[in-house]
């Protein structure tokens, strides 16, 4: 699977994680990509983590705690989420950093006044529910009270 977010992809490491059983993201990796998952669950997983690089102790409860919320699990050989970054995980983070991105073309284009309120809200219909849509919404409000 070929990552889409501009912030995990041709990322290699990140890139043979969402392809290969053999190459999860674990405790006590670091480097470049475990920062840039640090990110990806400061922004969506609720977390407080240093975006440091080293997959720590606060990392892997933030993995946990963003798996279980999103019912992460391969229920081949899970009945609950763990806290090791694999296809599932990466799937979901790169789902969600894209959207986000897309999100904020959309805010761009609409205050450079080339797409009108009425053209935004409907673009945010299609947003799925949970965490983007908030954050689309508190978009969409910054957006329309500059507007006014």
């Amino acid at each position: 699977m070929a990552l889409q977010s501009s912030l995990f992809s041709g990322d290699r490491l990140l890139e043979a994680a969402a392809s290969r059983d053999a190459d999860h993201i674990t405790l006590g990796a670091t480097g470049e990509h475990v920062r840039k998952i640090q990110k990806a669950l400061n922004l969506f997983g609720g977390a407080a983590i240093d975006e440091d690089g080293v997959y720590g102790r606060q990392t892997a409860a933030a993995v946990l705690t963003y798996k279980s919320e999103r019912n992460i699990i391969n229920r081949s050989y899970q009945t609950k989420a763990d806290d090791i970054v694999g296809k599932m995980t990466i799937a979901s983070l790169d789902t969600e950093v894209l959207v986000l991105e897309a999100l904020d073309e959309f805010v761009d284009f609409f205050r450079s006044g080339h797409l009108t309120l009425e053209a935004l809200k409907y673009e945010y219909m299609w947003m799925p529910k949970g965490r983007n849509l908030q954050k689309a919404l508190a978009d969409f409000k910054k957006v329309s009270a500059v507007q006014k």
